[in-house]
């Protein structure tokens, strides 16, 4: 197997670490973030992990979960639940903070969109009896979770107060020495935020989630149609009465 990433790409950290953490043995190779590694996508995107069938994982989450399932190590119900909770909720929300604040300065606005997240964590971190998210050992779920908060978490300007349970948890996970040599290998020692500054420049700006989307449509026209309560039970009553409403079919009399 092949792993390609590029510095400065937030998204190879949590891969790196993935690699490390399981001990999956992975040819590594550092490309510039232009470079489209999968041939059969009309753009570039990295992480990419080359399969040795010749086939190729393109998202950072899945190619952590498949790296953890090469150990032996199936990710449970609850390892399952902070992953999908992290690609679609909290990762939206990194995102748009990390170009908040690299990109436009405004640290406190970034800190803002990432509050709520990182205080369900908190709070579900401190409900649990466990040192990491889901069991006593680290998961998938905590070296996903670590590699997209890095970013802000080790930057203790950024971080919220009253998070215990998330600056306890994230001190566990990046005292791992798998995930000290992936912030050295992607960030080479330039900051947290300074060295992604490359990266984020070339990736178009995300939108916020409350803002719509324009279009030249009248507004209400497209949209799709309310029905009415007589509308709904009208359509419950044919859907219950079946096919016997309609007419049978008319039988074709053929000449042979």
């Amino acid at each position: 197997m092949k792993l390609y990433v590029s510095e400065g790409n937030p998204h190879c950290l949590k891969v790196l670490a993935a690699v490390k953490v399981t001990g999956v043995i992975c040819e590594i190779q550092h490309v510039n973030h232009e470079e489209r590694v999968v041939p059969y996508l009309s753009r570039p995107v990295l992480p990419a992990l080359q399969l040795d069938s010749g086939n190729y994982l393109f998202s950072a989450n899945a190619i952590c979960q498949y790296l953890f399932t090469l150990t032996g190590q199936e990710a449970s119900d609850a390892t399952n639940q902070w992953l999908e909770w992290e690609g679609t909720q909290l990762q939206p929300a990194v995102t748009l903070a990390l170009h908040t604040v690299v990109l436009q300065g405004m640290r406190d606005k970034a800190t803002g969109y990432l509050q709520k997240h990182l205080s369900h964590m908190d709070q579900s971190l401190t409900k649990s009896a466990t040192s990491y998210l889901t069991s006593k050992t680290v998961t998938v779920a905590d070296v996903v979770l670590w590699g997209a908060l890095y970013p802000f978490l080790s930057d203790p300007t950024l971080v919220p107060g009253g998070l215990q349970a998330v600056t306890g948890w994230f001190q566990r996970v990046g005292g791992l020495q798998a995930c000290q040599a992936a912030a050295q290998a992607v960030l080479k020692g330039q900051g947290g935020l300074a060295a992604l500054k490359p990266y984020l420049q070339r990736q178009p700006s995300p939108r916020h989630p409350a803002e719509k989307s324009t279009t030249n449509e009248p507004e209400g026209e497209g949209s799709e149609h309310s029905m009415t309560e007589e509308e709904i039970q009208a359509a419950a009553d044919i859907w219950c009465k079946g096919l016997s409403i309609y007419p049978k079919p008319r039988e074709i009399q053929h000449p042979m």
